[in-house]
């Protein structure tokens, strides 16, 4: 009864909050022409797009590789998601540099968080891994690739590309924290829960690709 309870402020909460949230959201917001800095790389991750996906690439990584039930957690297998994301946005940021372009990249971007919200729905765990980690890896290029145009106005690339490194790697360990913990104390209202994150992310990505049309 207590994890219902929890699951129902959750669901009165998030549809509370999301007009507030598709108002005011931005997939990139808009920056200086010039110097971008560190700190223009570690707060970029927040922007909306970016931040739903790396939340979701590190609850997905808990749903798909953490194993069922209270088994203990291998935290190694559990990084794979976020460490071949963050490898897949360091290839796309340096295919950007060196002049390769995607066609349509921001409508690339929204349906990136369409996807992943769409894997976090509990029946997609039985996913093969090894096509859970594909998608993630496109999807990481796309992204690095979005960022590559940033970084060319950047004073220094590669501290640009390490304070996005952070900033993401930040976002992945929240994501997998925010798994871990429904996964091991709301256990009964697990599955719930998952499947009201995949709503509330494929939602705002059919937020966010509505406001490019």
């Amino acid at each position: 009864m207590k994890s219902k309870r929890i699951f129902n402020k959750a669901v009165i909460l998030f549809f509370g909050l999301l007009p507030g949230v598709l108002v005011t959201a931005q997939a990139h917001p808009v920056h200086e022409a010039q110097g971008l800095s560190v700190f223009s790389a570690l707060v970029h991750p927040f922007a909306v797009d970016h931040f739903l996906v790396m939340l979701a690439v590190g609850l997905w990584s808990v749903m798909a590789l953490a194993g069922s039930g209270r088994t203990p957690v291998n935290i190694r297998q559990i990084m794979t998601g976020p460490m071949i994301f963050l490898l897949a946005l360091l290839l796309g940021l340096t295919v950007s540099l060196l002049g390769f372009a995607l066609p349509a990249l921001e409508t690339s971007l929204s349906l990136s968080v369409i996807v992943l919200g769409l894997m976090l729905l509990p029946v997609m765990q039985h996913l093969p891994k090894g096509c859970g980690l594909f998608v993630i890896s496109v999807i990481g290029v796309c992204h690095g690739m979005a960022h590559g145009v940033e970084a060319q106005l950047a004073m220094n690339i590669a501290t640009y590309a390490l304070g996005l490194i952070i900033g993401s790697a930040a976002l992945h360990i929240g994501g997998m924290f925010v798994g871990l913990f429904l996964k091991r104390w709301l256990v009964a209202a697990y599955s719930q829960m998952m499947a009201l994150l995949a709503v509330i992310m494929s939602y705002l990505g059919f937020g966010l690709l509505f406001q490019l049309a």
